[in-house]
C-alpha cells in the first residue's frame, strides 16, 4: 500500500524537524557541559552557520563563554536578522556582549597595572636588601691594602748558597708575615 505523495511529504517534514530538533537538543546538552567544539560541530555542520535564530543564540552563547564577544555579537545580529519577530533579547544580549568586552579590557589593564607594581616593589625590596641594609665591615674583618710597590719582590743571590736556585727575599717596605713552621734547614746545616 503506498502512501500518497502529499502524505510522504508530510512525513519527510515531520522527520527532518524530529531530528533538528534532536540535535538541538543535543548541543544544548553538550554546550551546558562546555563540550563548546562538538556543540558547534553539530549546529554548524561542515563549518557552514546555520540561519536558525535559535542555533545562531546558542552558538554566541558558547562564544560569549568563551569570552569571543565579537564574534558572539556577529551571531546574535544574525539571529536578529533572521528573526521573524524583533527579538529584544537579542538586542540586550548584544549590548551586554559589548559591556562585558569593555570590563574584560579593563581587567587586562589592571593586571598589567598590578604586575608592574609587584616588579617595582621587588626591586626596591632587593635594593634597599642588597645595598642599604648590609652591615658595615668591622675593623678585625677589614682586608689590608698591598700598594704595588709594596707587592714587589726583590731577589738576591747569596755567594754562600750551595744551591743554584736564587732565594726570594721581601723588600724592607714589606712587613715579614711570623711563620708558624720552622724554616727548612739549608744544604750546608744538613752536611
Amino acid at each position: 500500500m503506498e502512501l500518497p505523495e502529499r502524505a510522504l511529504m508530510q512525513l519527510q517534514a515531520t522527520l527532518e524537524r524530529y531530528f533538528k530538533e534532536l540535535r538541538f537538543a543535543r548541543a544544548a546538552e553538550l554546550a551546558h557541559s562546555r563540550r563548546f567544539l562538538e556543540a558547534e560541530g553539530l549546529l554548524s555542520p561542515g563549518g557552514q552557520e546555520s540561519s536558525d535564530p535559535r542555533e545562531l543564540d546558542l552558538l554566541a552563547r558558547m562564544a560569549a563563554q568563551q569570552q569571543q564577544y565579537d564574534r558572539a555579537r556577529r551571531l546574535w545580529e544574525m539571529a536578529l536578522q533572521n528573526s521573524s519577530s524583533p527579538n529584544t533579547d537579542y538586542r540586550q544580549l548584544i549590548e551586554n556582549t559589548k559591556d562585558a568586552e569593555a570590563a574584560q579590557s579593563r581587567a587586562r589593564k589592571g593586571v598589567i597595572i598590578a604586575a608592574a607594581l609587584l616588579a617595582l616593589i621587588l626591586a626596591t625590596f632587593a635594593f634597599f636588601t642588597f645595598t642599604l641594609l648590609r652591615p658595615a665591615p668591622k675593623k678585625n674583618d677589614e682586608v689590608s691594602r698591598v700598594t704595588p710597590s709594596q707587592s714587589r719582590q726583590t731577589t738576591t743571590i747569596r755567594p754562600d748558597a750551595a744551591e743554584s736556585t736564587p732565594r726570594h727575599e721581601s723588600s724592607p717596605a714589606s712587613p715579614e708575615l711570623p711563620s708558624s713552621q720552622p724554616a727548612p734547614p739549608t744544604s750546608q746545616e744538613i752536611k
